[in-house]
């Protein structure tokens, strides 16, 4: 399937001069009977997203790769008509996810390797609680490449969707996660854990989500597997 990305306005705009392109992106449908990857869900992975489609009242799942998108001349649309309808949630979620392709945050290289060791713990972790944890946020006291004698001052939430936090089994679970992942960074040699919270997006405010990044644990948490990657004809 293919998926029109380009905004509304620029797709109808009557001035092909000014628009003459639009983005279109591929859509692998998921088999029938395959359970949701959490990995892949609400935006978690910036590389590939698994999105709901509506035809004919049915609803199927597909899977979209970040880096499998195209232009076509925006004069293909006018002999083509959509053979089904992206739910209201997953459009939200798409031009989201499409979005963090380009903002999301690059975390020091030196930390990255500090932390590696860590790597095996957050990734079981972040597996057996993916349902639950929106996003992983850090905040690190220095951006910088820190020279081995200084350390990374580092801050941990685990940011839950509120009816999963209000949920006290899930909040339990990621509690414990977190708290696992926070003793597996102590143990890192140049990083210093300070506060490790386990907060719910309703009460966070945007003040306080801006002071940390995405922790983009997706090369952790998710390999992809091998997909066809053929492009799509005209």
């Amino acid at each position: 399937m293919i998926v029109v990305v380009s905004h509304d306005c620029d797709v109808v705009n009557p001035d092909l001069m000014k628009e003459p392109w639009v983005e279109v992106a591929q859509a692998m449908a998921a088999p029938p009977n395959e359970q949701p990857d959490g990995n892949l869900t609400y935006g978690k992975s910036p590389r590939e997203l698994q999105i709901r489609s509506v035809a004919s009242g049915i609803a199927s799942t597909y899977v979209l790769r970040a880096d499998e998108r195209w232009q076509f001349p925006r004069t293909t649309l006018q002999t083509a008509r959509p053979a089904s309808f992206l739910e209201s949630e997953s459009i939200e979620i798409l031009g989201k996810w499409l979005g963090r392709r380009y903002d999301r945050a690059a975390l020091p290289s030196t930390f990255v390797e500090r932390t590696r060791n860590a790597s095996r713990v957050i990734e079981r972790e972040m597996k057996r609680t993916v349902e639950a944890v929106a996003a992983l946020l850090v905040s690190l006291s220095s951006e910088a490449e820190l020279p081995p004698s200084t350390s990374y001052q580092v801050n941990l939430v685990a940011l839950m969707r509120e009816s999963d936090y209000l949920d006290p089994a899930r909040r339990a679970a990621v509690t414990t996660a977190i708290t696992t992942v926070e003793a597996s960074l102590a143990e890192c040699e140049g990083i210093e854990v300070g506060s490790v919270e386990v907060v719910s997006e309703a009460e966070m405010s945007l003040a306080e989500y801006r002071s940390y990044v995405r922790w983009e644990y997706d090369y952790l948490s998710h390999r992809l597997g091998p997909r066809g990657r053929t492009a799509p004809r005209v």
